[in-house]
């Protein structure tokens, strides 16, 4: 409600972004500390939502993340659907990370039951 209240003041979106701008900057008081906060929040979930691949082009939207958008939940627990979206689009994605992790926490594991992992060996 405060940013909200406080984005009002400004009649275009340029005179909004130059003050976000100054505000990135400075940060003196409690509001502005409060829209930098929203400011950075904001940015790390666009960020997520470009690295996810649920965002074409400057701002449009794919089938993915639009079939999340629609999907009625609760906003504080994920439905079955949408993290079944999720962990496709990080498996899609992130999947140069993903793989070896899970190979190797597999393996640890083996390793650990005959008593030859590496956390083992440390002890």
């Amino acid at each position: 409600m405060i940013v909200k209240q406080w984005m009002e003041k400004y009649p275009s979106i340029q005179n909004l972004c130059d003050a976000v701008s100054v505000i990135l900057k400075k940060r003196n008081d409690k509001i502005e500390r409060i829209v930098y906060s929203s400011y950075k929040n904001t940015s790390y979930y666009i960020t997520l939502t470009r690295k996810l691949g649920l965002l074409h082009g400057q701002w449009e939207l794919t089938q993915d993340a639009l079939r999340l958008v629609r999907i009625n939940h609760s906003f504080y627990e994920l439905s079955r659907i949408q993290k079944q979206i999720i962990f496709r689009r990080v498996l899609i994605e992130d999947k140069d990370f993903i793989f070896p992790v899970l190979f190797s926490v597999w393996y640890e594991r083996r390793m650990l039951s005959t008593g030859e992992g590496y956390l083992v060996q440390q002890l």
